[in-house]
Order: structure tokens, then C-alpha cells, then sequence
């Protein structure tokens, strides 16, 4: 549950002051937050990479129940190494302690007892901006250990969305389960039933789109959804619920996005049969 309007905007200050800190010591391979970052980037370096002679296997991973796993005592570590200042910790801990995952919820690790789930909380609500930079944190040893100790050259994610590309097939199942045992000293888990490694040829699912050597497909179920929500639009609209200029932005903006693919002709032969009409009194 992201928190009320007063409090997004004192979270929005606090990254405002917290991202000078902590981005320039990301990795180049993570997309979620930062200048230059965001969905359509992540897109672009996967597409450059597969182009790349070795990116003959991909290693597709996502973190299980991420947001609500995320350690507070491990949280409150990254954030306290670089942050000095007694009263922006002090903000953090406020922020961080105002929400937690139900002990019934909470993930159990090696080594848990029956008191673990209560006595060590977690979980970030999604939504939060602070949120979005807290979850990169979290990730940000991952990324190196990826990176400077698994020496995986061609690698790139988004939140708890995340590929590696190589030539090696055995090689990235090695990873997969040097990751594994990685993360659980992190508190994490690589969700089972979505963690694979198979040929990049067949295309990979990632960010809304199935991304191929040299194109991109928007994928079905994101078409479906927008066919949904044009349905819904042209309801509103015959009903006075929306206005004309209401009708803009929300179409306009899956334009933007579903045109980050190979996706004309799929657009024009939606949009073309599409007709706004206003019911008459």
C-alpha cells in the first residue's frame, strides 16, 4: 500500500537528497531508478547485447515475493555505510519501520526459529519512491557479486526482473545456482517456477516485451490488457465520464511504450477500428 499524498512528498525529498549519494556507486547494469534509467533503457541494453556473438543461452531470473522479503536489518546496513547524517538515518528508520510484511507472510531462512518472523521484520510497500531506490540498494550487492566475483559480462536488470546472457549453457546454470545460495544470505529467494536458462533464439520475456536478436513483439498478454482498457476508455466516454482531453494521455502513453517494438501494424489495426462515441441524453 503506497502512503498518503503528505508523505509521498516528504519521500520524494528524501530520494531527492539520497540518490546523489548512493547512484553514482551503482552498477551500469540496473535500471529501476536513476538518470537515464527506466524501462525503455533496460530494453536497449538487452537488445545490444544480444547482438553480441556470445549471447547464445539467456538466464532468465525474478526474486520471489520481493518487495515483501526485503530485510529491514539488512536494509538499515546499506543505508547507515554511507549515510552520516543522524537525522536522515533517523527519517529512514521512520520510513522503513512504518511498514512490514504479516509474520504469517514473512519468508524463513536457514537457521530461523519460530521467533524469527517477529522478531526480524520486512517488506517495503510498492509504490513508495523510496521504495523503488531501497529495493535497488537491496539488490546492489547482488549486482556486484553478478558482476566482480561470477565475472558475468552480459547482464541486465530491472527491479527484481533480471537476465544474463552467455555462450555457455552449463555456465549459466552454474550461476543460477551460485545466485541461490547467494541470496539467501541476503534474506532472498529466486522465485523456482521463474528461473530458467534456454536459448536466446526463442526470444526473451522481459518488461512487457519478447525480445529477439535485432526486434522486439510486445507481448500478448500486454496487448490484451490494453485492448481491455480501450474497451473500458470507450464505455466511460459514451457514459460523460471522460472527457476528450481525458482520453489523451492514457492512450497516447501505451503508444509511446508499445511502439518500443516491432508493434505498427498491431497499433494501427487496433486504434483504426477504435471510435469514441458519446451516448445521447
Amino acid at each position: 500500500m503506497a502512503a498518503p499524498f503528505p508523505d509521498r512528498v516528504v519521500h520524494a525529498a528524501l530520494v531527492r537528497v539520497l540518490e546523489p549519494v548512493f547512484e553514482p556507486g551503482f552498477t551500469n547494469d540496473t535500471y529501476a531508478c536513476g538518470t537515464g534509467k527506466g524501462t525503455h533503457a533496460a530494453l536497449d541494453r538487452l537488445s545490444h547485447f544480444l547482438r553480441k556473438r556470445a549471447a547464445v543461452y539467456c538466464l532468465k531470473c525474478d526474486i520471489s515475493k520481493f518487495f515483501a522479503s526485503i530485510d529491514h536489518t539488512r536494509l538499515r546496513e546499506i543505508l547507515g555505510r554511507r549515510i552520516k547524517d543522524p537525522n536522515v538515518l533517523w527519517l529512514c528508520d521512520r520510513i522503513v519501520d512504518s511498514f512490514r510484511t504479516p509474520p504469517h507472510l514473512a519468508p524463513l531462512f536457514p537457521g530461523d526459529d519460530l521467533f524469527t518472523r517477529h522478531n526480524r521484520p520486512c517488506g517495503l510497500p510498492i509504490g513508495n519512491l523510496s521504495s523503488q531506490l531501497w529495493s535497488t540498494l537491496a539488490l546492489d550487492p547482488m549486482d556486484r557479486f553478478i558482476k566482480q566475483e561470477l565475472h558475468c559480462r552480459y547482464y541486465v536488470r530491472y527491479a527484481d526482473d533480471f537476465v544474463i546472457l552467455d555462450a555457455s549453457k552449463e555456465r549459466l546454470q552454474d550461476v543460477l545456482r551460485a545466485l541461490r545460495r547467494f541470496l539467501v544470505a541476503e534474506r532472498l529467494r529466486l522465485a523456482p517456477e521463474k528461473c530458467r536458462v534456454f536459448p536466446a533464439r526463442l526470444g526473451i520475456d522481459f518488461l512487457g516485451f519478447m525480445c529477439f536478436r535485432g526486434y522486439r513483439l510486445l507481448r500478448k498478454s500486454s496487448g490484451e490488457r490494453f485492448r481491455k482498457r480501450l474497451r473500458a476508455l470507450r464505455r466511460a466516454f459514451a457514459r460523460g465520464e471522460l472527457s476528450t482531453d481525458e482520453l489523451g494521455p492514457p492512450i497516447q502513453s501505451w503508444i509511446s511504450h508499445a511502439a518500443f517494438g516491432k508493434t505498427w501494424g498491431f497499433r494501427r489495426s487496433l486504434l483504426s477500428k477504435t471510435v469514441f462515441v458519446r451516448k445521447r441524453e
